[in-house]
């Protein structure tokens, strides 16, 4: 403990060196204008959108909502450094079906930003989470988060199980398997860089700010960037340097997240192992975190699968939004269908204590399982002996050689199918 304190401290005061030397040079070159903020408008692109407010026990959130307040919650959690427009490609996808809600956390955007450091811990975080999805009247959501935001679901998810109906993490694994993959790997520990840079105090600040913030367009338009140029426009760009530097917004609350991280409270390499659905998006590209880490985050997620966008960046859902959402889509419907099967069994049959785990990872075919999923053996998410659509041999969403039934039984039944038993409607035998 004692030499990783001194290592930290090392890394810490060695980025703190190297960067103030550019910081210096830069000024040499460019004099005040290197740190001139320059006045902008609002870009075309943040026009439009449903912007409200709610208050919470300790801050006022800004949010962007689509969808309408009837509908199931689907709440949106960003990460650093970005704002809710992140989820842009998601908000309208997922509108028809779900009340969707982008925050803005605490410190980001137009939302509140308490001045103590302490007031970016991660529980602080998770009881924002909390007390948004109680103001907006809800007892759980589907939570969709990313980067730090996905820091905070997995907490949020750890402490309050019961108000998280569905869990989806893109690009960013569980804190307790990062911690270990951090510990343990050269590649993990070299790309974690910026995390002991963000120990300093002002200097990450100016460098974020400076040369009309350079440093958000080398996150999101540089090697480790969004592939998909398209998805990331000029006006995006402007939308984000707005989003940074005007209504009181600064570098400085956001950066404050990662002042935290080492701290006590986050500090356990366990995790909690998780019951409730969950999905790991993974971008392959990403340069910022080894997927090791996601894969090892399965190990304590009961009903947890991972499906990776190949070639796509750290920003996922920004780089490959229709593979996203996608795989979202999927990984919802499935679930919804499997409560489904599941209630008419109990129901009929009278069993107790059915149980519904499943673990799986598609990494060159192969499936990683805690247990096997009630009727699901060994087989994707359709098909299988019993499989939910159909009686099929790896034949998605029919049975055998029947599209969308079981043996012989039109739209229901077959042999111990879902939603009929022997060639009976909806129902068992």
């Amino acid at each position: 403990m004692v030499l990783q304190k001194l290592v930290f401290s090392l890394l810490k005061y060695y980025y703190c060196i190297k960067f103030t030397a550019l910081l210096f040079i830069g000024f040499l070159i460019k004099g005040r204008g290197l740190f001139e903020k320059k006045h902008r408008e609002k870009p075309s692109v943040l026009e439009g959108w449903d912007s409200r407010y709610i208050k919470l026990k300790k801050v006022r959130l800004h949010y962007v909502q689509t969808g309408s307040d009837d509908k199931p919650l689907m709440l949106f959690i960003h990460g650093y450094p970005e704002f809710w427009y992140s989820w842009r490609f998601q908000l309208k996808e997922f509108a028809n079906r779900y009340r969707c809600v982008a925050i803005d956390q605490r410190g980001y955007n137009l939302s509140d930003k308490p001045k103590p450091v302490e007031s970016y811990a991660a529980d602080e975080l998770v009881g924002d989470v909390r007390d948004v999805i109680e103001g907006l009247g809800y007892k759980k959501a589907v939570v969709v988060a990313h980067d730090w935001g996905g820091l905070v679901a997995w907490k949020f998810a750890e402490a309050y199980p019961e108000m998280v109906d569905k869990l989806i993490c893109c690009n960013i694994p569980r804190p307790g398997a990062f911690r270990r993959r951090l510990q343990s790997s050269w590649s993990q520990f070299r790309k974690s860089w910026y995390m002991f840079f963000f120990q300093n105090k002002r200097i990450p600040e100016l460098l974020s700010t400076a040369d009309d913030m350079k440093m958000l367009e080398g996150a999101f338009r540089g090697e480790m960037g969004i592939r998909n140029k398209k998805n990331f426009t000029d006006d995006d760009l402007e939308a984000w340097k707005y989003s940074f530097s005007m209504n009181g917004a600064s570098f400085k609350y956001p950066i404050n997240y990662y002042r935290n991280i080492f701290n006590n409270s986050s500090g356990s390499s366990k995790d909690i192992v998780l019951e409730m659905p969950t999905l790991i998006i993974w971008g392959t590209a990403d340069g910022a975190l080894d997927i090791e880490a996601a894969e090892d985050s399965l190990k304590t997620l009961r009903n947890g699968t991972m499906k990776k966008v190949l070639g796509a960046s750290h920003w996922v859902q920004q780089d490959e939004p229709e593979q996203v959402n996608q795989h979202i889509s999927e990984f919802l419907i499935f679930f919804a269908c499997l409560l489904a099967v599941s209630a008419f069994s109990i129901a009929q049959d009278g069993v107790k204590g059915h149980s519904m785990t499943w673990t799986k990872v598609e990494s060159k075919g192969n499936e990683m399982s805690n247990s096997q999923m009630p009727h699901l053996r060994q087989k994707r998410w359709y098909g299988g002996f019993g499989g939910p659509f159909g009686w099929g041999w790896r034949r998605p969403f029919w049975g055998w050689r029947r599209p969308f039934w079981g043996y012989r039984r039109p739209f229901y039944g077959g042999w111990g199918m879902p939603f009929g038993g022997y060639g009976y409607p909806f129902w068992g035998r």
